[in-house]
């Protein structure tokens, strides 16, 4: 299974994903970005957040906001 990182940008900062997850493809990867960022998003503050979606290897697959974006 390939590996994905999911990078945070929030606040006009970025906190990169060094570790990543193991995914079956770049869809469940994609919908694991969204789920992040959903939970980031419960806090009314962090509505804004990005979840950048990154095949390890460095190709970037999606850039995904939560649900509850403002």
């Amino acid at each position: 299974m390939p590996r994905y990182l999911f990078h945070i940008h929030l606040s006009g900062r970025i906190s990169r994903d060094d570790h990543g997850a193991f995914h079956a493809n770049d869809s469940q990867a994609v919908t694991n970005g969204r789920s992040i960022a959903d939970r980031i998003a419960e806090d009314d503050r962090h509505r804004s957040v990005i979840v950048t979606v990154e095949r390890a290897g460095g190709i970037v697959l999606a850039r995904v906001t939560a649900r509850r974006a403002m």
